[in-house]
């Protein structure tokens, strides 16, 4: 799979995710949205009845409830369910995985490369990984950290995948609990001072309409003037 180019080999590969909920819409959205996936090239497993509709009309993917097929479907599985049930996933997966096909890419906070490789068989592509929601319109920040197993053509394959749902760096892996709370949970963050801001502007007598767009382009402007500036967060503005 890794012997072709990396654009070919993304067009080419079957990504599985085991779990449905927001990360996985989320994450599923942009990569539709970037055109480097395309939808019958994804499969998604989940539980929910509700779940697979909601996802199969909104999103026009593949979905079932077993997932023992997405390893035999998908070459590129990404497990996004709650960091408790992750071994018991990865126990159900691993007589699935065959360690030179499956690239195994872990979103669950907290679960660390180690934990999740005592489930794998031995020497199995192993990535830990944080994105955020924002992914699905393309403004994602994902952060990964690779296990032992994985290759340099590998690791350039996953800063390609989440490239296209927005920024993504590889990093050591001592940091991703820290991004975690960071990145991971930062666009929460980010909607709580909005709405108050929005709310300031409601009370002071402007259209709720107008607050919300103006909090909205103005969040946007300081972000990008953070980004291209090499000043302290504290002159961006100067």
């Amino acid at each position: 799979m890794f012997n072709i180019s990396h654009f070919d080999t993304m067009m080419l590969s079957r990504l599985g995710f085991v779990g449905g909920g927001k990360i996985t819409s989320a994450l599923v959205a942009g990569l539709i949205r970037s055109g480097d996936f395309k939808p019958q090239n994804i499969l998604v497993s989940e539980p929910c009845p509700k779940a697979r509709e909601q996802l199969q009309q909104k999103l026009n993917v593949q979905t079932c409830a077993d997932n023992k097929l997405i390893p035999a479907k998908c070459d590129t599985i990404l497990i996004a369910v709650k960091p408790d049930i992750v071994p018991g996933v990865l126990d159900e997966l691993s007589p699935s995985i065959l360690k030179q096909e499956h690239v195994v890419i872990s979103v669950a906070a907290g679960v660390k490369i180690s934990t999740i490789e005592q489930h794998l068989p031995e020497e199995t592509s192993v990535v830990r990984s944080m994105p955020n929601t924002s992914s699905q319109i393309g403004s994602g920040a994902t952060l990964f950290a690779p296990g032992l197993a994985i290759c340099s053509e590998q690791i350039e394959y996953i800063h390609e995948l989440f490239s296209s749902v927005g920024y993504c760096q590889k990093v050591d892996e001592k940091y991703l609990d820290v991004i975690t709370g960071l990145s991971g949970c930062g666009p929460c963050y980010m909607y709580i001072v909005c709405e108050a801001l929005a709310d300031g502007g409601v009370k002071a007598g402007l259209p709720k309409e107008l607050a919300v767009k103006l909090v909205a382009q103005t969040m946007l402007g300081a972000s990008r003037m953070m980004l291209t500036s090499d000043k302290h967060i504290s002159q961006t503005s100067t």
